[in-house]
Parts: structure tokens; C-alpha cells; sequence
């Protein structure tokens, strides 16, 4: 019939993707054809059926006498532990147990070094062998092995077919061929074949079997995503009580009672059950002594991966073998990812730390994830598993040169300066930005053009921000860190993180001097002033105000000596000498309506405005506040607009019109939830529930104040205790005493 057509072996083998050799001895009979080629032979000629008819439709069914081959399954771990919903999920797939139109007959085990893939696959084979009356084939495909060479598919499939009963001298020498003769000898059999430690998916493709009967297990580092066929579990650590119990099984009888060193312990080992085996081994015979010196030894990140080690295994030779199995580009990200200050990091960020463009930092950071070097938190944002990152982190120093490593963080600085420039333009418009020290030209940013993406930006990375701050004083890049303060002074004024500005301008201030920038020390040191004084540090926040005043003067900068003076009458108003308080406001005033800075116009009005109801010129008042607001409304300004509303409530509000004070800080309320200030937000909440306390309306009065003291709460600030004590007061009396005004806030700079 192939004669028929005019076509040789060799074309036919083409048609039907089988080799030439193979072919020919089914041809003469050497070989048994199966039902498969049988049809694809059929489709190639035009046979209509006619060849496959000549094949035995039911193939002939394992013999239950015929002995099980050589399996080569490791013995089932008697620490084994945990993984309970994964077991049930993969064996539920192998035996078919599922609904589903399609049943895949593989299951790809994946996940990082050391996390106990062989262990699970072991556990999981052990536990559905009856399923399978045909056995096992296990194989070690030694794709990470530091010292063996991969397994090529060809000496896969001689293995497998020698375990199969198949005579070497039959075993043919193309690997197409032994694939087809493999595929044959497994029809009809009811088997599992486990291949662990796949580094590739061209690895096992010719190891797959064709029949249904047989159901396969993979294990890999990486995810094998282009076997389609298969379905994919990713293995994470361990949760902390199992990672427990399996310390506690491994370290046996002598492992002491001291539940929360324990706990240290396996959290400084990441829940990795490699890592936990190897110290528990370590612990084992020790007592509390040996387990107290361990716990201190992994507690030292720099020592940490040196004490995971126990001579036959080592988690830092693991992470080796998985990160030199990568193409170049990669691998020099992972090793420049371990210069990154920062918690976690998006394409961005690591394609200007490795001098990539976008699309090749997301390739590049596709490709470590599926080598499971790196986790995805969410859509585009990855961080390290903390021993992978260790291992990062001291192959960085040792792999990259001194000069590089400086240039790819301060390409990194120059990257998160733009963006945030990017992000404070928008998040606090209008706001005085001095000439940038960094002349680097910045590389590709995301664009910030909306409010709630700045806003979301400066969220994600505030962290992230903080660390780069320290990391440019630790290489004397100066300029970056207090450049990065200045600018997250806007958001951080916003979201009230004083932790974060606190820490943030403390090491500007340091960055500053040491680069003998007066002029950046002075704004720095008044910015300042303002988180001390929110957080009620009114010495300390004069003491800064003080030194930035005389630095201004000294320098001849009045614009800064009127944003610390505005600073300073905050001091004044909250000690209570107002006189004082609205003569320096009104010296500032006087130089930012000289030069038409209108925010700080306006700013400095809602500050002297406060002042004026202390000293019950509520009509002055009253009339500033409105100019005020008229300033913010007309420049978008939406955190000052919320705040000139909730101070017209709360003079309104002293003046006993309840109605006005009301209709005010609903307003203000609006403003701050549209704005994202949970401060304004609250303080809003806290007087309307203190104007219902005083109309008699228990429930309003209520629910008012539980949203105020939600917020302040998160915020850690001091108005939440106020609000605490009118809570539990709430069953004894509604009246909420007189109303206090939320002070000044000083001019921006």
C-alpha cells in the first residue's frame, strides 16, 4: 500500500513522525505494530480503516502473574508531614476521581529548592499503589544534580525499558525509536511512572506514555508550563505548625519542650523542609543547650545559610544548582536582585536595576518564576523566599564587581526618584519642588497620571522607599536620600505614616551633612519638625524649627525662613501663646502673598484662622477659612479643602451653630474619603459624633465616634484615646464637652 502511494520508508515516516528504522521493522515483522500507528498509517494512505483493522482492537491486559518491573521508588519518608489538601487533591486527579469533561493523566509537582517535591511525590505513589496493579517506575532524571550530569531522554528510556523486561540487545538506538518501543510496552499496563527532577519539559516529553491506563508524575523546579496535558501543583513551605511538627519528628525524642524556640527556629529557616531537616538533624541528642545555640546561629542573617548545612546536604548548594541552571540574562538578574534594598520589586524597578527594558525584565522575571527563584505576590510584583534571597544577596556580593554593584543601585535610585517626583506632583499639586542634585538620566517609569494611581503607587512602594533611603547613605549617595524624604513628605503628611517620615528625614538630615547641603539640611530639618509635632513632640519639634530657621537666615533664603516660622507658630498655638503664634503667621503670610505662592497663601490663612478662634475673632476667622477654601477648591487640592471644611465645622461649631458645624464636616468628610486621609476622615467622624452627643443622639453620637476611633486607631494617634474614653463614657453621659480644635498646620515645605 505504501508502494501504491510512491512513498519510501523515510517520506512515510515524515508523514506520520516516525522513524525510518522503526518503520522498517514493522514492515518485516521485527516489530508488532500497535493500534496508533496503525491509524496514522490509515490517514497517510487512504486506507480507510484497512490497516487498523489488522491490528488487535484490545490489546492484550497485563498478566497478573507477570512479575511487577524494578520500580526504583525511594522508601516512603517516616517524617514525612503535613500537605494534607495536596495529597488528596493529586491523588484524587491520578485515580480519576474527579468530574470533569477532561482528566489529565499527569500531574507536574513544581516549587523551589529544598521544599520536599520527591518527598510528596514519594508519599503520594506509596499511597494509591494499590490503585495500580502494574507497579511503579521511578526515575531520577537528575535535572539540578550539582555533581551528576542530566539524564538525556535517550539513557531515560533505555533505563525504562530495560525495568519494562526489554532485552538490551532489542532496545533500538534512535531515541524516537526506544520512545515508540517504550510507548508499545506500556499499553495495557496500569502503572505509575514517577520522574523526578525534570529539568526540562523536552526532558520528559519521550517518557510520556500514550495510553490512558498509566498516570505520570513530574517533579521540577521549574513549572514545565509548556506541558499542557499536565496538571500543575506548586509546592509552597511549610505552614509553621507543620514545619514544626516536622522538626520535632526529625530532631526525635530529645527535642526539648521550648515550643517558642522551635518556632524561631523554623521561621528562620523559612518553613523550607529542607532547611528544617538539616537543623533538626543537627539538634538531634543535643537538649536545650544545643537548641538554644542553633536558634542563635540561624537567628544571624549573615551566618544563617553557613548553619544550614550538614555536610551531605545544603541548601545554599541547592539554590546554586537552580540559579547556574539558568540562561545568562537571567541569572545576572537574580544575582543583581540580591542588591535590592527592598522587600519586593515590580518590572520596573528590576529593569533599571539590571539596565533591561521592561519587556526583558519581565521575561527575565517570567523565567525566574517558573524556576521558582522568585515569588509573585500579585499581578507584577515578585519578591525572594528569605533563604533564596540570602543566597541572592551573597552571590551579589561576590559575583558582581564593586563598581557595578553601585551603578545598578544608583540606576535603581535614579528609577524610584522619577516615579515618585511623578507621584508627589500629583498626590500635592502646587507644592514648591527645589532644583533635583541628580543629573542621571531616569529610565522608563509607570505612568502616574490619576490620583488613586499616585496614591496606590506610593502605598506599594513606601517601604520599599524607606530602604532606598538607607541604602543611598550607606553608599554615600547622598543626594538620593534626602531628595526621596523631600518627596514622600506629601504622602506621608497625607496617610500620617510617622513611623516612616520620622526614620526617612532622620537619615536625610544625616545624608544632608555629610554632603554639607545646608540648604537640603534646613528643609529637611523642618519637615521634620511638622511629623514631631503631629505626633505631640513639641520640644523636639520647636528644637528642629529653631535650627532650620537659623540656617535660613544664614543662607539669605526667605522663603525657607517663612515655612519655619509658619512651622513654628504651630509650637506657639498649641503652647497656647496665640499672640506670638498669629504674629509669626502673619510675617509668613506677608512673603508668600509678596510672591504669589498661593497654596502657601492658603495654608497659612487656615493656620491664622485657628488662631483667631482661640482669641474669638470667629467673623476673621470664618472669612479666612472661606478664602482659604476658595484657594484649595480652585487648585484641586483636595487634603487641604477637607481640612479648611473640618475647621469651618469646628469653629462653627464654637460659635453653638450646630447646623452649619454640621453641614461642614459632612463636607469635610466627603473631601477626605475622596482624598484618601483616614486623619481628616476621622476627625470629621469624632465632631459629628460629638455634635449629636450634644443633640441627645446616643446612636448617632456612636456610631460616629466607633469610625473615628477605627481610624485613629490605625493611625496610632493620640486623638484616639479621647475618643476611647467618650466611648465608655457613652452609658453615663452624652454630653461630649466642649469642642477642641485640631491645630494648625504649618506652611508647606
Amino acid at each position: 500500500m505504501r508502494e501504491a502511494a510512491s512513498l519510501s520508508l523515510a517520506e512515510l515516516g515524515k508523514l506520520i513522525h516516525y522513524s525510518k528504522g522503526y518503520l522498517s521493522k514493522i514492515e518485516s515483522g521485527a516489530r508488532p505494530a500497535n493500534l496508533k500507528l496503525a491509524w496514522a498509517c490509515d490517514n497517510a494512505l487512504g486506507a480507510n480503516g484497512a490497516l487498523a483493522a489488522l491490528v488487535d482492537l484490545q490489546p492484550a491486559r497485563e498478566n497478573p502473574k507477570d512479575p511487577k518491573p524494578f520500580s526504583g521508588l525511594p522508601p516512603d519518608s517516616v517524617h514525612f508531614t503535613g500537605r494534607a489538601d495536596e495529597l488528596r487533591r493529586v491523588i484524587s486527579i491520578l485515580r480519576h476521581e474527579q468530574k470533569a469533561l477532561i482528566i489529565p493523566n499527569m500531574v507536574v509537582v513544581s516549587g523551589m529548592a529544598g521544599v520536599g517535591k520527591t518527598a510528596f511525590v514519594t508519599r503520594v505513589a506509596y499511597q494509591i499503589e494499590r490503585s495500580f496493579p502494574g507497579g511503579f517506575l521511578f526515575l531520577d532524571l537528575h535535572g539540578y544534580s550539582p555533581t551528576i550530569p542530566p539524564v538525556t531522554p535517550a539513557d531515560a528510556l533505555d533505563r525504562l525499558l530495560r525495568r519494562l523486561g526489554v532485552p538490551g540487545e532489542q532496545i533500538p538506538d534512535h531515541v524516537d525509536d526506544r520512545a515508540a518501543q517504550y510507548r508499545d510496552r506500556l499499553i495495557g499496563k496500569n502503572m505509575i511512572i514517577v520522574l523526578d527532577n525534570a529539568g526540562s519539559a523536552d526532558q520528559v516529553r519521550p517518557l510520556l506514555p500514550a495510553t490512558p491506563d498509566c498516570r505520570v508524575l513530574i517533579t521540577s523546579r521549574d513549572r514545565l508550563t509548556s506541558l499542557d496535558d499536565a496538571c500543575h501543583l506548586t509546592l509552597d513551605t511549610l505552614p509553621t505548625a507543620e514545619a514544626t511538627a516536622l522538626f520535632r519528628s526529625v530532631a526525635g525524642q530529645d527535642a526539648p519542650d521550648r515550643e517558642e524556640m522551635i518556632g524561631k527556629i523554623v521561621e528562620a529557616c523559612g518553613r523550607l523542609p529542607l532547611a528544617v531537616r538539616i537543623i533538626a538533624a543537627r539538634c538531634r541528642g543535643g537538649g536545650t543547650r544545643r537548641l538554644a545555640d542553633l536558634s542563635a546561629r540561624v537567628a544571624d542573617r549573615h551566618s544563617r545559610l553557613d548553619e544550614l548545612d550538614d555536610g551531605e546536604r545544603s541548601v545554599t548548594s541547592a539554590f546554586t544548582v537552580s540559579h547556574e541552571g539558568l540562561p545568562a540574562r537571567p541569572r545576572r538578574v537574580f544575582a543583581l536582585l540580591g542588591l535590592h534594598p527592598a522587600a519586593d520589586w515590580d518590572a520596573y524597578a528590576v529593569a533599571a536595576l539590571a539596565d533591561l527594558s521592561v519587556h526583558e525584565a519581565e521575561r527575565d522575571l517570567d523565567r525566574l518564576l517558573r524556576a521558582n527563584l522568585v515569588i509573585e505576590d500579585s499581578a507584577g510584583r515578585y519578591h525572594f523566599h528569605d533563604l533564596v534571597g540570602l543566597h541572592a544577596r551573597r552571590l551579589a556580593r561576590s559575583a558582581i564587581p564593586e563598581q557595578e554593584q553601585r551603578a545598578a543601585v544608583q540606576r535603581l535610585l535614579v528609577f524610584s526618584l522619577a516615579t515618585l517626583v511623578q507621584a508627589d506632583r500629583v498626590i500635592t499639586p502646587h507644592r514648591y519642588l527645589p532644583p533635583s542634585a541628580i543629573v542621571d538620566k531616569p529610565p522608563v517609569t509607570p505612568a502616574l497620571t490619576g490620583y488613586r494611581q499616585a496614591l496606590a503607587w506610593a502605598e506599594t512602594e513606601r517601604t520599599n522607599l524607606v530602604a532606598l533611603c538607607r541604602a543611598a547613605v550607606e553608599l554615600n549617595l547622598d543626594a538620593f536620600c534626602w531628595e526621596i524624604a523631600y518627596l514622600l513628605r506629601g504622602y506621608f503628611f497625607l496617610t500620617k505614616q510617622w513611623d516612616d517620615w520620622i526614620q526617612t528625614h532622620t537619615l536625610a538630615i544625616v545624608a544632608a551633612r555629610h554632603s554639607g547641603n545646608r540648604h537640603a539640611e534646613a528643609r529637611t530639618l523642618n519637615n521634620l519638625g511638622l511629623a514631631l509635632l503631629e505626633r505631640g513632640s513639641f520640644d523636639a519639634a520647636e528644637q528642629h524649627y529653631q535650627s532650620a530657621l537659623e540656617i535660613f537666615r544664614e543662607l539669605g533664603d526667605e522663603f525657607g525662613e517663612s515655612n519655619a516660622l509658619a512651622n513654628h507658630a504651630a509650637v506657639l498655638y498649641y503652647r497656647g501663646d496665640h499672640g506670638a503664634a498669629l504674629l509669626e503667621n502673619k510675617h509668613a503670610l506677608a512673603f508668600y502673598e509678596r510672591m504669589k505662592m498661593l497654596r502657601n497663601v492658603a495654608i497659612t490663612l487656615r493656620s491664622i484662622a485657628l488662631v483667631e478662634v482661640e482669641l474669638a475673632r470667629f467673623a476673621e476667622a470664618i472669612e479666612h477659612l472661606h478664602r482659604a477654601l476658595r484657594v484649595f477648591t480652585e487648585l484641586g487640592l483636595h487634603l487641604d479643602a477637607a481640612m479648611a471644611e473640618n475647621c469651618l465645622g469646628e469653629t462653627y461649631h464654637r460659635l453653638g451653630d450646630l447646623k452649619n458645624a454640621r453641614r461642614w464636616h459632612l463636607q469635610g468628610l466627603e473631601h477626605s474619603q475622596s482624598c484618601g486621609s483616614s486623619y481628616e476622615e476621622a476627625r470629621a467622624h469624632g465632631q459629628l459624633g460629638n455634635l449629636a452627643a450634644e443633640q441627645g443622639d446616643r446612636d448617632t453620637a456612636t456610631h460616629h465616634w466607633e469610625r473615628a476611633l477605627r481610624h485613629y486607631a490605625a493611625l496610632q494617634a493620640p486623638e484616639a484615646e479621647k475618643i476611647r474614653r467618650r466611648l465608655s463614657a457613652g452609658n453615663r453621659s452624652l454630653e461630649a464637652g466642649p469642642v477642641s480644635l485640631t491645630g494648625p498646620v504649618p506652611g508647606d515645605q
